[in-house]
């Protein structure tokens, strides 16, 4: 699976079951990031909600640029 498929084989389920699921793939990963250790769940929760998931290859040499200048517009669902 990767990043989108996830999204898909979701979308068809009740909003709560939705962010649930959301929460579990990405909660561990957003607590990596530095400016991420200190926030409480309810932040944590609003950050995973926002989240879309990208999907580079090892090899592309862009993926930082593009990540980085990437902006994500609310998803209304």
């Amino acid at each position: 699976m990767g990043g989108e498929d996830e999204m898909e084989m979701i979308k068809d389920l009740p909003e709560g079951l939705r962010r649930d699921i959301r929460r579990c793939l990405c909660l561990d990963l957003i607590r990596k990031v530095p400016l991420f250790h200190n926030l409480d769940d309810l932040i944590l929760d609003n950050i995973c909600d926002r989240v879309r998931p990208l999907v580079f290859s090892k090899d592309e040499k862009d993926g930082v640029n593009r990540l980085r200048t990437h902006k994500t517009r609310p998803k209304s669902d």
